[in-house]
């Protein structure tokens, strides 16, 4: 298939592919891509864009900005999809300077109805669907087979991005169920930072194992667990030393740690300095 190079869109070679074969020979009439495309350098940014069929835009690589009808700007990050409607005012792309990695659909037929029905369709911001090989190798696909013109390989690139629709909802699901883990997981490590810390029954209250929270963690906040809950043990020791006359030795023991000069050289490694000139510096 052809390449293409248009600096005005991407610094590297572009594929674009429309649907040329005439839709009534096709089998599959409610559903039908229109164009699909594989721009790996998109660096301009676009602002008041209208489009006339629907659209779906999968970031697989770069940062950005996606904005609808002046509303507030979401960032944009590799592993989310943006779904563009017709009639409505778009402001994206990557930032001055930079590019993004992108696979765009456009498509129609009576069949988007049902989608939009039953929520299919994330609509008027990203979602995180996450970046995975396996989906690049299904856009692939539907690049060859719309490529080649032919009205049954066309009816085929339908029905894989039917699946992949489908895909994208099941994704972003389970994305948005991770993020309300990660987070109820953090919040009971911040009311549990008090005695000493017990990952196990943090982990059991989940239901999840401890490399899976020790993960999520990670994930989150760059730490491990470990790390994480002393660094906040050192926040909650600090909010005592400055809102209360507790000795150091009291607060230590509060905090889980029986070792008054372990917990010394934690609070200099976390916050800089000792406990003792961070409460005299008060």
């Amino acid at each position: 298939m052809a390449q293409n190079m248009d600096y005005m869109i991407s610094t590297l070679p572009i594929r674009v592919v429309d649907l040329k074969v005439v839709q009534n020979k096709l089998l599959i009439q409610d559903l039908y891509i229109a164009q699909i495309a594989h721009i790996p350098g998109r660096t301009h940014y676009c602002t008041n864009t209208f489009f006339q069929d629907w659209a779906i835009v999968y970031i697989v690589g770069g940062n950005g900005n996606y904005r609808v009808n002046d509303g507030p700007s979401h960032p944009v990050k590799q592993g989310m999809i943006l779904v563009f409607r017709p009639e409505t005012k778009f402001e994206y792309g990557p930032p001055a300077g930079e590019s993004w990695n992108e696979y765009y659909i456009t498509f129609g037929g009576k069949r988007l109805n049902s989608w939009l029905k039953s929520g299919l369709l994330p609509i008027d911001e990203p979602v995180n669907v996450g970046l995975d090989e396996h989906i690049i190798l299904k856009l692939e696909s539907m690049i060859t087979l719309l490529g080649s013109q032919i009205p049954s390989h066309s009816d085929r690139a339908a029905m894989i991005f039917e699946n992949l629709v489908y895909e994208f909802y099941q994704r972003s699901n389970e994305e948005q169920a991770r993020t309300g883990l990660i987070y109820a997981i953090m919040e009971d490590i911040d009311h549990s930072l008090y005695g000493d810390f017990d990952s196990i029954a943090i982990a059991k209250r989940h239901s999840i194992s401890i490399p899976t929270m020790r993960r999520l963690v990670r994930k989150k906040t760059g730490l491990s667990l470990h790390n994480y809950v002393n660094s906040q043990k050192m926040i909650e020791a600090k909010r005592l030393l400055h809102r209360s006359d507790t000795p150091i030795n009291h607060i230590a023991r509060m905090l889980g740690y029986d070792d008054p000069l372990y917990f010394s050289r934690l609070f200099k490694k976390y916050c800089g300095i000792s406990a003792s000139e961070f409460r005299s510096g008060i």
